[in-house]
């Protein structure tokens, strides 16, 4: 088949790296512009333009697919478009130019949007699905080619995740693109749809009044970014990593300070807090960073405050 690969960042590139291993032909690459990156916010290409490059592919980065960009697609002849992680939203006229087929981290209907990871490990998900689906022009509606499903750790972050879950959608995807003209979508169920709104900073803050399991879900779905944030003294923290810990106290009361972890109650139990950054420092496992802190058993996190 001649595909369209439309993808932009990281989690995107084990899928096209099966495709060009594959028996498909990958006839350009769709991917966002190059921004500025990083503290020197210098321009950087994505990890997926970067890709195409190495292979010599065509290579387009346009903010938008309208005007000139859209007509440039639509004038590129190919029996699929496949979509992962790509980041723009694609108008009607493409999704009828070719079947677009869409590599999802999440049980479809569950978790629809652009942070399905996140908000499963928000919501203490147990397992989940890979779900190479039809695309539509509605959000994540389309039907199911294939699922794939994984138990998913208590303890996995959001960055594992992500990392995971790019290295196995690549068997399947390629799967479907194989047998692609035997294949009937399954259409998803109209029962037990929920959405994955976009993840925001303004949502770092750790609220200890919460149960430990709540804390716990939401510093690994928030980690590595933006990062779950607490106020210790005159500063904010971000917490990276995180354990649930059977202990109790005041919410926000830290419990015990070891190296093998800072144990800090909950509104039920405790977390213990594994990896942690100060601002403008390297985040660091919790035997480093007790080190260089002025912290002592009794003191309290605030749950307000940010970045």
């Amino acid at each position: 088949m001649r595909l369209i690969f439309m993808g932009s960042p990281d989690f995107a590139v084990p899928s096209l790296e099966a495709l060009l291993a594959s028996q498909h032909e990958v006839v350009c690459v769709y991917t966002q512009p190059p921004r500025p990156a990083g503290r020197g916010h210098k321009i950087q290409k994505t990890a997926v333009h970067q890709l195409a490059e190495k292979h010599n592919l065509a290579i387009h980065t346009p903010q938008h697919l309208k005007g000139e960009a859209l007509e440039e697609l639509l004038s590129t002849p190919c029996d699929a478009i496949v979509v992962v992680a790509y980041g723009i939203l694609l108008p009607q006229a493409v999704i009828d130019h070719a079947p677009c087929v869409n590599v999802h981290f999440s049980a479809l209907p569950r978790w629809r949007g652009a942070a399905p990871v996140q908000h499963a490990i928000f919501a203490g998900d147990v397992t989940t699905e890979i779900c190479i689906a039809k695309l539509e022009l509605k959000l994540d509606s389309g039907p199911v080619y294939l699922r794939k499903s994984f138990p998913l750790p208590e303890n996995i972050t959001t960055g594992e995740g992500y990392t995971w879950f790019s290295q196995e959608a690549a068997t399947p995807l390629v799967q479907v693109m194989d047998d692609f003209e035997n294949l009937t979508p399954i259409p998803q169920s109209e029962n037990g749809i929920t959405i994955a709104p976009k993840v925001t900073s303004d949502m770092r803050p750790i609220d200890w009044r919460k149960p430990a399991h709540e804390v716990h879900n939401h510093i690994r779905g928030m980690s590595p970014w933006p990062g779950a944030t607490t106020v210790c003294g005159d500063e904010i923290w971000k917490i990276l990593r995180s354990e649930k810990a059977d202990r109790h106290g005041a919410a926000g009361e830290v419990l015990d300070i070891t190296e093998t972890g800072i144990t800090v109650a909950c509104g039920a139990g405790a977390v213990r807090l594994l990896v942690l950054q100060r601002p403008s420092k390297k985040a660091m496992d919790v035997a480093d960073f007790v080190k260089g802190i002025n912290l002592s058993v009794g003191n309290c996190f605030n749950s307000h405050g940010d970045l």
